[in-house]
């Protein structure tokens, strides 16, 4: 029997670990590292806290602020404001991977 309060797996929730499995990547920590206990995360994220911007790993740069950009659209707070899988693919084949 399924909870009522059971988040549903959507495209939409997709898009949003794909934000965060992409800062994965570029810092090669999980997101929220400093906090070390799964409830402190989904506290973090049910009051809307993002990560930090790594700048050690993501210039200042045009091609750092797309980047950076794309990962904060994927984490709305919002399901639909968030971009499609093929807009990420998109934003990333065009901005990314021109340099």
């Amino acid at each position: 029997m399924m909870d009522d309060d059971t988040p549903k797996r959507t495209t939409q929730s997709d898009v949003y670990a794909l934000g965060m499995t992409m800062l994965e990547i570029f810092t090669g920590d999980v997101p929220y590292p400093e906090r070390r206990v799964d409830a402190a995360v989904i506290r973090a994220v049910m009051m809307g806290k993002l990560p930090p911007r790594p700048a050690q790993y993501l210039d200042t740069d045009e091609v750092g602020d797309r980047v950076w950009k794309l990962m904060l659209d994927c984490w709305s707070r919002d399901p639909h404001a968030r971009p499609s899988a093929g807009r990420v693919l998109e934003v990333l084949k065009d901005g990314v991977g021109k340099t």
